[in-house]
């Protein structure tokens, strides 16, 4: 173990700690006015990141599912309810030691995920966006972000190495902490037959399908094939779960409704979301809701541009990742009392690892660009994290 690199990783750490504690405490300082120093530590560390989402993964934790809560998926509230009996805390303190050991095992596990890619200097830059990304306190928060990206990019490094049934085994419990998990069959099978560029893909066709076993010289056709299968099963066993204890194995989904989603086809909610965006932003004063649509246009909007430019500049199998994990959130805004239609994307951008790698090949020709980059996701950073303490509705 690189202890040049651990160290690396825990500045990167506390960094964004610093960041996401430093606007908590400035809005939250009234009401620590009468608390001692370590009470404010806590509910800084703790309470503060236990909003929203987070009551579900404790209301699971502690009592199981009901139909309405089957829309979270299991893994990240039975590490909650594992901890919390463990150590005899509070569901919300469980959840925050969760995500934050999570978050530096996922900064461990980017680190060699990237350096199979780029040199260390680059790698180091681009693990900046990650601490710095504006929505990056989603990793302290009692929620699954950190969780599901440390099984992603560990499931994406063992697919890069040629580990076949580690990938399997890691996607596997991928799928079963956030639904999108199932979709990294997408990768593993690319990759797995060497579909690494647009330029492959009719090579691969011309072979046929009575050659796929080439892709892997020296193994049994199929044999590190089969592996693929293993990442989707626990999402149908939680079907199956579902199916038995509520009679309805898409619980999960039909939930979507009771939290105000519906199903619209994402292009169109592309379309029907910027003109609500730039309605509001051109005719609305400046205030929070302002911001907040304002942050919704900067994540879409900075989504698209790496998916454009970076169409034949990245691996495949990682551009796949970016369009999938961009479109599946888009197939489900909120239509009900409240209309948004990018609700959450800012908080949905976070997990995309590949996305990280777009935007760093966007502005690694010059510096400038890449340090103004930086800046500018550290100020959002602060201003998102300052109205999250304040209780107002942020991703």
């Amino acid at each position: 173990m690189d202890l040049k690199v651990i160290g690396f990783l825990l500045i990167l750490f506390l960094v964004n700690k610093i960041l996401i504690l430093a606007p908590a405490f400035w809005a939250t300082k009234q009401h620590l006015a009468g608390m001692g120093a370590l009470d404010s530590l806590k509910f800084l560390l703790f309470n503060n990141f236990f909003k929203w989402d987070s009551g579900w993964y404790a209301r699971i934790a502690e009592q199981g599912y009901d139909p309405k809560s089957s829309a979270f998926f299991p893994l990240y509230p039975f590490l909650i309810a594992m901890v919390r009996q463990l150590l005899d805390v509070t569901s919300a303190t469980a959840g925050v030691l969760v995500s934050n050991v999570a978050f530096f095992l996922m900064l461990y596990v980017v680190y060699h995920l990237i350096r199979i890619d780029y040199e260390e200097r680059d790698t180091r830059r681009i693990l900046w966006l990650f601490c710095l990304y504006p929505t990056s306190y989603y990793f302290s928060a009692v929620y699954t972000e950190s969780l599901y990206l440390l099984l992603m990019a560990l499931t994406l490094y063992c697919i890069r190495i040629g580990n076949w049934a580690g990938a399997g085994i890691s996607g596997f419990v991928t799928s079963i902490t956030r639904n999108t998990g199932v979709f990294l069959t997408i990768p593993y099978a690319l990759e797995y037959f060497k579909i690494r560029t647009w330029g492959d893909i009719l090579p691969f066709l011309r072979r046929g399908f009575g050659n796929l076993g080439q892709a892997n010289p020296g193994r049994k056709r199929w044999k590190g094939f089969l592996w693929v299968f293993v990442i989707p099963l626990s999402f149908f066993l939680y079907m199956g779960y579902l199916g038995c204890r509520f009679g309805d194995p898409f619980a999960f989904s039909h939930a979507q409704a009771q939290f105000g989603r519906g199903f619209l086809n994402p292009f169109a909610t592309i379309v029907q979301g910027y003109q609500m965006l730039v309605n509001h932003l051109t005719a609305q004063p400046l205030n929070w809701l302002w911001m907040y649509f304002f942050t919704e246009f900067f994540f879409v909007t900075l989504t698209l541009v790496v998916l454009l430019v970076t169409v034949r500049k990245l691996r495949l199998s990682y551009w796949v990742i970016i369009l999938y994990a961009f479109l599946i959130p888009l197939t489900a805004p909120a239509t009900g009392r409240v209309v948004d239609y990018f609700v959450s994307y800012s908080r949905y951008s976070l997990v995309i690892f590949p996305l990280y790698l777009g935007i760093y090949e966007l502005v690694k020709g010059n510096r400038l660009f890449y340090y103004a980059t930086n800046l500018v996701f550290a100020v959002l950073l602060v201003i998102l994290v300052y109205n999250w303490s304040l209780d107002r509705w942020v991703a």
